[in-house]
């Protein structure tokens, strides 16, 4: 693994393991369903989160998150 960079399955790795050493509620307990939720909210707010209902933001992340799922498990 390279010390620069991980690739997204690194870096699902890397957080899958702290979840095995983290309290449930810490930070980085995160199910994929909570990562790809993040990485929704985060491309919203690099390009269009101002002056917003952060509720609605959210649950938008997680509809798009829930839409992911989906789609994965066609796929495998």
């Amino acid at each position: 693994m390279s010390t620069d960079k991980l690739s997204a399955e690194e870096y699902l790795t890397f957080m899958q393991s702290l979840n095995e050493i983290t309290p449930k509620n810490s930070v980085f307990h995160m199910t994929l369903r909570d990562y790809f939720a993040a990485k929704m909210m985060q491309g919203e707010a690099a390009t269009e989160m101002i002056d917003c209902d952060y509720d609605t933001y959210a649950l938008r992340a997680y509809k798009m998150a829930d839409a992911m799922l989906k789609e994965r498990e066609k796929n495998t």
